[in-house]
């Protein structure tokens, strides 16, 4: 140890005499003066990590050669000369490195290192190296002992790529760290205290594509970072958020969600929501209603239920509280819907979500949009049909804006169809309105919506033989819905995130006969009947978003929510129109409530391998006293891998859904018309099973994905006839068993420029697998389930140029069995023979395919003309079964104006 120190208080005292005789000066002036002039070379692991400093002549990488003999050597070219041979990527602000610079270097064979020091000489800059191919040229303070500080920033603006306004509420992240910001009320977002280097920043926002951006920050530098995000068409870098309340690219669900915008809707004329569920959405199939289009009729994957299908509907959050009244939901008021297939919904949305989940967010307007901006469409048209024509008018109007941290717009719109058949005569009314504020990290959503329709008593003239249907039922009914919820955010950190919601629905009739039917003597009773049915629910939920590890993204959501659902109906009949008192008279009150609390994980490992799991826990007071908690578990992964020009995206996951008996199905009642028979083993539906598919998308020109799904609906009650030869005839309700509900879903789109095709084709098989012991219905193992066809396909092929848009639509439907409904109410009204069993009433119904066609001129950038022809070929098929009638072809011509 001695011998060391004194060697070395030796040489220390030789290299002082040196210094001090001006030996060594000139050389180390120059090293010194050449070192405060070169770049350093320093290299960060990951991204946030502080750079090290490393030796350029032991880097492979810098090591490499390049060759460099341009005309015209500047920053810019040689750079670019540069990446063409090696495959880096380099990152730096032409404001601090001028790519026009001219730098004089020529060499055949030269290091990167030493390249990149004359480019960068006397520039300040610093090369930061990462493990990827990216290398930044940033302004690096180093420390002592390696510390770092001078940290930079990521600030910009995230707009809408169509209108150019900012996107309040978008999310933008940074590879690798744990730093994330949620924009402003003018789209503007800022990300502080990031170390210098190399990052991917990305934005995203739902309905939108999300934007990526590459960038190098510097010590005590603000970099730019600008998004310009698009409305997505169902890709995979679309966000949406059903099945997993918080925000999530396509590409890391495990299941099918099919994105439907307003732009859409608008654009092929729909007029009510249902009509999505014919061709674009696959697997799912809604019957044309008819003259009875106040009732939506939709079955997803099978059979979920007997008798009238359904979609558990939300409008903002809010849950309606009827199944079957979609239909009065305004078309104009939609942004965009997004829908779940199959029971795996079930475990974020609970009860009643065997079928799939159909969320519907309305228009809020847009923040800084200056003055208010009008939206009116204007129309009318002409109805065929084999009985009668007639006329219908088809209005709206929309009011929209927004200041810095508020938006909104309200609407309303009007529609009405003349007695294409007799007593079939519509007119729907309705009022719409939405608002968004934003305070800081708290954003509040409002919205309310109230539609009336007045609808008459149609039903299929080919009844009229029967004594029973040759007179209208009642003269006047009107239907009511209105909806109210509350929205409120707060993102407590960057990665912690609150929802709370309030909503409530409610649905109301009011039917009432004027005149007395007399289709006896003894028919002179007057009847009313009025009934509502109001859902009001509160439900909350937080997500945790982090990351563990550079390549490993996590997120914890966990919720509860509570629903009331009430009930009163009231039926009253008198003699005779004199009558001040009510002889027959009835009234019924129903209310009960659900529980549920939920959790979901999702997991992502380098943005390709993707994993969900969740467990909800459910209480309904329809549920048996001892039956407990119904339990709805989910999990699921996808993975997506680039091959060549072609992403790939495969996935497969698994769902339980259950939902109890409505209230009083399993008790006795009596009637004049019937008697329902009490059922002590009545117990609830569910449904469970998986689904998985391969999604392939080839760029931005085409897709094509197909899923086969394998589920078994467990428990649907029937209402089974015990003996229709009492007086009344017995009824009641029961489980059937197991239905194996399995089937092909495709979907393709193709984009060739002005001219895009997609389409739509299921293969669906319903069919009966086991019997509850229970059970005495018509139903055999091997059955098909009535009412669901083995084939639906659909296709939309569009052409735009200039102001022209001309899109062509087909939903083609396969044979189905169902009842014959004019045979079995002859047997109930016309006094011909019973055929022995419900069986030999069923029928096969054919095939058919029906065309829509809608052209749309721009006469200028505010004002547009439209036509339409719903049905093109006039088809007068019957859907569902006969009972229903439908009309032919619709034809329309309106105006579009925007202000």
């Amino acid at each position: 140890m001695w011998m060391l120190l004194r060697a070395t208080v030796s040489s220390l005292i030789v290299l002082v005499g040196l210094l001090a005789s001006g030996a060594y000066r000139p050389a180390l002036g120059q090293d010194l003066a050449l070192a405060d002039r070169r770049p350093r070379f320093l290299y960060t692991p990951s991204p946030g990590m502080a750079p090290v400093e490393i030796q350029a002549s032991r880097n492979a990488m810098l090591r490499r050669l390049v060759s460099l003999d341009l005309e015209q050597p500047t920053v810019g070219r040689l750079l670019d000369a540069i990446e063409r041979q090696t495959g880096l990527k380099f990152l730096y602000s032409a404001d601090r490195l001028p790519a026009n610079r001219v730098v004089p270097l020529r060499a055949e064979s030269i290091t990167i290192a030493a390249a990149l020091t004359e480019i960068l000489l006397d520039s300040g800059l610093d090369v930061v190296l990462s493990t990827g191919n990216q290398v930044a040229f940033v302004e690096v303070k180093t420390g002592v002992a390696g510390a770092w500080d001078g940290e930079g920033a990521i600030a910009g603006r995230v707009t809408d790529k169509r209108t150019g306004s900012g996107l309040v509420g978008a999310t933008v992240t940074v590879d690798g760290i744990r730093q994330s910001a949620v924009t402003g009320s003018d789209g503007r977002y800022r990300l502080a205290k990031v170390a210098p280097g190399t990052y991917t920043v990305r934005a995203r926002y739902i309905g939108y594509a999300p934007g990526m951006a590459s960038v190098a920050v510097g010590a005590d530098q603000d970099v730019t970072a600008d998004f310009v995000l698009e409305q997505s068409a169902q890709q995979l870098s679309e966000v949406v958020t059903t099945g997993t309340v918080t925000p999530t690219e396509i590409k890391a669900l495990p299941t099918p969600i099919s994105v439907v915008t307003g732009d859409e809707i608008a654009r092929k004329g729909y007029q009510r929501v249902d009509q999505i569920f014919r061709g674009d959405i696959p697997g799912a199939i809604a019957w044309d209603p008819g003259s009875l289009n106040y009732l939506a009729d939709i079955n997803i994957r099978g059979a979920s239920t007997i008798g009238t299908g359904f979609v558990k509907t939300y409008i903002d959050g809010v849950e309606l509280a009827s199944r079957y009244d979609v239909t009065l939901i305004d078309p104009a008021s939609i942004e965009r819907i997004e829908v779940l297939r199959g029971p795996q919904g079930s475990t974020i949305y609970g009860s009643d979500a065997t079928g799939g989940v159909m969320q519907i967010f309305t228009k809020k307007g847009a923040f800084n949009s200056g003055r208010p901006q009008i939206e009116a469409k204007a129309s009318a048209g002409f109805v065929e049909s084999q009985w009668d024509n007639t006329v219908q008018q088809d209005h709206s109007l929309a009011v929209a804006g927004g200041g810095r941290d508020f938006s909104y717009q309200v609407g309303g719109g009007y529609m009405h169809f003349g007695d294409w058949v007799p007593e079939a005569a519509q007119t729907k009314s309705g009022l719409h309105g939405s608002a968004r504020m934003l305070q800081g990290p708290l954003t509040v959503e409002l919205s309310t919506r109230y539609s009336n329709m007045s609808i008459g008593s149609p039903f299929n003239p080919a009844f009229g033989s029967f004594l029973y249907y040759s007179k209208p039922f009642y003269q006047h009914e009107a239907l009511r819905q209105q909806t109210y919820g509350v929205n409120v955010g707060y993102v407590a950190t960057p990665h912690w995130r609150h929802n709370l919601r309030l909503g409530y629905d409610q649905t109301g009739s009011d039917t009432r006969q004027t005149q007395p039917r007399l289709t006896t003597p003894a028919d002179s009773f007057l009847t009313v009947s009025e009934g509502t049915s109001s859902k009001a629910s509160v439900a909350y939920n937080t997500t945790y978003e982090t990351s563990l590890g550079r390549a490993v993204s996590a997120s914890l959501t966990a919720g509860v929510e509570y629903w009331r659902f009430h009930s009163e109906a009231f039926f009253g009949s008198r003699a005779d129109t004199s009558a001040s008192y009510l002889p027959s008279a009835g009234g019924d009150v129903t209310q009960y409530d659900n529980s549920g609390y939920f959790a979901q994980a999702q997991l992502g490992l380098s943005d390709a391998l993707f994993l969900t799991a969740g467990l909800r826990a459910e209480k309904n007071s329809n549920f048996g006293a001892d039956f407990g908690l119904a339990w709805a578990p989910r999990a699921g992964v996808s993975y997506v891998r680039a091959i060549g020009d072609v992403t790939a995206k495969a996935r497969v996951a698994y769902g339980k859904a259950i939902r109890p008996p409505d209230p009083g199905l399993a008790t006795h009642g009596i009637s004049v018309y019937d008697e329902i028979l009490a059922n002590a083993h009545l117990g609830p539906e569910l449904q469970r099973g998986w689904d998985g598919g391969l999604e392939l998308y080839f760029g931005t020109r085409a897709s094509l994905e197909a899923t086969y799904y394998n589920q078994t609906a467990v428990g649907l009650i029937d209402f089974v006839a015990i003996d229709l030869n009492a007086a009344p005839p017995k009824y009641q309700y029961q489980n059937i068993g197991e239905i194996k509900n399995k089937g092909w879903e495709f979907e393709g789109r193709l984009n060739a420029g002005r001219l895009s095709l997609s389409g739509t084709y299921s293969i669906t098989s319903s069919v009966v697998q086991a019997l509850s012991p229970t059970y005495t219905g018509e139903l055999l193992p091997g059955d098909p389930m009535l009412e669901i066809p083995k084939h639906v396909a659909g296709a939309t092929l569009s052409y735009g140029v200039a102001r022209t848009a001309i899109n062509l639509g087909m939903t083609s439907v396969g044979s189905w069995t169902a009842d014959n409904v004019l045979q079995l109410y002859g047997y109930y009204y016309g006094g011909q023979p019973y055929l022995g069993s419900p069986r030999a009433y069923w029928t096969t119904y054919p095939a058919f395919t029906k065309l829509n066609l809608s052209v749309s001129q721009g006469v200028n950038d505010r004002l547009s003309v439209f036509a339409q022809a719903d049905n093109l070929t006039n088809s007068q098929a019957a859907e569902r079964y006969d009972y229903v009638v439908n009309h032919g072809r619709v034809t329309t011509i309106g105006l579009r104006a925007k202000f």
